[in-house]
């Protein structure tokens, strides 16, 4: 059995993440939301090593990490690194160090770094590495690509549903190309929908491709019925209809294999950014009741401005009204105090919480005063 890691973060969807990428590499993952959650399971179990976010529900990292140290628990000197979104400053590193953290880590942490610095302070690797695999129902698909794109991610996810399936190339955080056994996103069908060719040309397209006459663009514009120029342009829109299409999945299975690639499968703009890809998926593919769901089971969080400056600075184009939204979100008032929202407003929501432009926390002052320096050190971007 490998070795126990204790993830203390109130975002549940980075903490479901890191447990399937640790649980890969042989560990055993605890979880915990909030600073006296964290407590309670150092007093109940024994763990060989404690990732500890700073900015936590009822007690802050350091005031775990202070209470852990003097607890006298048979857990109090176990190794524990630090995971901060702020930029950290001479007194936060003063701090850590006086308190016997192992090291502190800046979020977004690369996938590779964070395990190897797991490794470096836990025993107990199982072998080689085995990526990370669940469900979509626990994580859904704009959390995943998200979080991938937070890890630094390369490889590639596959997801599967019944019959379905669809394999994504991750570069560095970024989709990069897409494959689909779905016979509605071929080129040809594409085609068809888009009325550029019938549904005659198109069964003679794939004729000639049993044939062996080439791959199908290639045959279309030998047919001379469309010219090279469409073809590319009907190429980089099936990739996005194949990407786009993921964001509607509600159920099925995910998994995503370190270092691998995959054949061809169609090429996706780099230009977009991560976060702007996951914003559009939201706003026109997402299940509405999805979205409704998870903002029923928040109604009582308080939405306040994203502190890290990785994610406030993420390339993304906001519509006039989500700016308008997202300036709303100050940390008055709970979201179920927002007021109706329209549909547009629901999804702009969800996503603006996904890519952590917008942070959900308790009540005010649930969050002790050792947590308030770290949300003005956010302040200042990032060097």
């Amino acid at each position: 059995m490998g070795s126990t890691v204790l993830c203390v973060d109130d975002d549940r969807s980075f903490c479901q993440i890191v447990s399937k990428a640790l649980g890969g590499e042989g560990y055993q993952v605890r979880l915990a939301h909030d600073g006296d959650d964290a407590l309670a399971r150092l007093r109940e179990d024994s763990v060989d090593l404690v990732l500890l976010d700073l900015m936590l529900p009822k007690r802050d990292g350091f005031a775990v990490l202070q209470t852990l140290r003097t607890s006298g628990l048979s857990n109090a000197q176990v190794p524990v690194l630090i995971l901060t979104a702020c930029t950290s400053t001479p007194a936060y590193l003063e701090r850590a160090q006086g308190l016997g953290a192992s090291a502190v880590l800046t979020k977004p942490i690369p996938l590779d770094d964070l395990l190897e610095a797991v490794a470096k302070h836990a025993s107990g690797s199982n072998g080689a590495p085995r990526g990370l695999s669940g469900s979509l129902e626990e994580i859904a698909f704009p959390q995943l690509l998200h979080h991938l794109h937070g890890l630094r991610a390369s490889g590639v996810l596959q997801l599967m549903g019944g019959k379905k399936r669809k394999a994504l190339q991750i570069r560095d955080g970024y989709p990069v190309s897409v494959k689909s056994n779905l016979v509605s996103e071929c080129l040809g069908n594409l085609l068809v929908r888009l009325g550029r060719i019938s549904q005659s040309e198109l069964t003679e397209s794939l004729q000639r491709m049993k044939r062996g006459e080439g791959m199908q663009g290639q045959i279309l514009v030998a047919m001379q019925i469309v010219s090279e120029e469409e073809i590319a342009a009907a190429l980089r829109a099936q990739a996005e209809e194949k990407l786009f299409e993921a964001f509607e999945w509600i159920s099925g299975q995910f998994s995503f294999e370190p270092g691998k690639r995959i054949e061809g499968g169609n090429g996706i703009a780099v230009e977009r950014s991560p976060a702007d890809l996951i914003l559009r998926g939201v706003r026109g593919r997402l299940p509405l009741q999805r979205v409704d769901a998870f903002l029923s089971a928040n109604a009582d969080a308080w939405p306040h401005p994203g502190e890290s400056p990785f994610y406030r600075f993420q390339d993304l184009a906001l519509e006039p009204d989500e700016e308008e939204l997202l300036r709303a979100l100050d940390g008055t008032q709970p979201l179920r105090d927002l007021g109706p929202l329209d549909e547009a407003a629901r999804r702009a929501l969800y996503g603006l919480i996904t890519l952590e432009l917008v942070e959900l926390r308790g009540a005010p002052g649930l969050r002790s005063a050792a947590a308030r320096p770290a949300r003005a050190a956010a302040e200042r971007p990032a060097p």
